[in-house]
């Protein structure tokens, strides 16, 4: 019989290295890394991806801000990525696809992870290939709704498991793929279903991290407008806030007390916002989309339109059929329709929510499912 102290030492002999990689997925990232951490804390997690947002941004990308302070250890990862329009970036964006490569073969030797955990975009591209000639197995995690994105379709025929949150004809291809659905992070479970409008009725615009120029162009068109009935939380990313800030403290004193605006909302505190929010309006991103079927709040989602393979629009569309969301067309943005899908909702409220009271998020399982995918390839 082996004694506490024994099996305390191997226990933490057996601890277990895990590298998560990509473009992008510091939400899916933080909930799997919490669900990991019940049953191993002593397993050791590191993220490999970009330091800014994009090609010539100066912009700090969400994972970096956020992922250390989880217990992950951030590496950052220059490498560059084919680009649909030429510009200036995209000569040296193209001279960086080879140090990508470099640079991934450097890390992984050096850290000698059990699996490489990989959630899609460019930076994924070099990692998920140099594990398959390392012989390191390899997890992807599609999140979109359309099976897989192009960086995954680059890399799925070098993964050892595919997982995706939603079912699409592409993954009948591959034998190893299983749709989990798309983790969600503790806290929003957190936030419960609200049956009655607040008074004052509440709005979260919320256009993510890196904020969202055209969605904010309108809403600093109808800004004075929606605070004469609403109060209104906004998140419009670093490079709107400053002109924000300012437009606060031009308006009148009777609404001023109505705008909360931020250039970032650190992924843990979000589930207070939408704790507050009535109705969201939002990019239509699978972490988003997730969200506000789980919490059931009535929303507006204008998807990116020039994303590949139209991952937001299908977002959009799953949150539609589900009975959350109304979708209005980036293309078709603009202050008279914008707000007359956010009177539509509020007039609706009580029917919409009514609806979906019953209705069970299909990601309500997902972390854990990612988690026991993880543990099968590591036994």
């Amino acid at each position: 019989m082996h004694s506490k102290k024994q099996i305390f030492e191997k226990s933490e002999n057996a601890a277990k290295k895990i590298l998560f990689t990509g473009g992008h997925g510091g939400t899916a990232v933080i909930t799997i890394v919490e669900e990991a951490q019940k049953y191993h804390a002593n397993w050791r997690m590191y993220w490999v991806g970009p330091k800014v947002a994009s090609e010539g941004s100066r912009i700090v990308t969400i994972e970096k801000k956020t992922l250390e302070k989880f217990g992950l250890k951030f590496i950052s990862l220059t490498t560059g990525k084919l680009q649909k329009k030429f510009t200036i970036h995209t000569i040296p964006s193209l001279f960086k696809i080879p140090l990508g490569f470099i640079q991934a073969f450097a890390i992984l030797l050096k850290i000698k992870p059990d699996l490489v955990f990989s959630l899609g975009g460019y930076a994924s591209v070099p990692v998920v290939i140099t594990a398959y000639i390392l012989r390191i197995p390899v997890v992807i995690h599609d999140q979109t709704g359309i099976g897989l994105g192009l960086a995954n379709r680059i890399t799925a025929p070098f993964a050892t498991k595919l997982l995706a949150a939603r079912s699409a004809n592409i993954l009948f291809k591959y034998s190893n793929a299983s749709v989990v659905g798309n983790p969600i992070r503790k806290s929003i479970f957190k936030v419960k279903l609200k049956m009655t409008i607040s008074n004052p009725p509440v709005l979260f615009i919320f256009t993510g991290s890196r904020g969202s120029q055209i969605i904010n162009k309108v809403i600093d068109e109808v800004l004075e407008e929606l605070l004469q009935s609403y109060q209104v939380y906004h998140l419009c990313g670093g490079p709107d806030h400053s002109y924000f800030t300012r437009r606060k403290s031009r308006l009148a004193i009777k609404v001023q007390s109505n705008y909360h605006v931020f250039a970032f909302i650190d992924p843990n505190e979000v589930y207070k916002y939408y704790e507050k929010a009535d109705i969201v309006v939002a990019r239509a991103g699978a972490n988003t989309v997730s969200e506000i079927m789980l919490i059931k709040r009535p929303s507006i989602l204008i998807p990116l339109p020039i994303l590949n393979y139209d991952e937001q629009g299908v977002n959009a569309n799953i949150a539609k059929k589900y009975g959350v969301a109304s979708v209005l067309q980036q293309d078709d943005l603009n202050a008279i329709s914008l707000t007359k899908e956010i009177d539509y909702l509020f007039k609706n409220y009580t029917k919409i929510v009514s609806n979906l009271k019953y209705k069970q998020s299909p990601d309500i399982n997902a972390a854990n499912l990612v988690y026991k995918e993880i543990t099968k390839l590591l036994s």
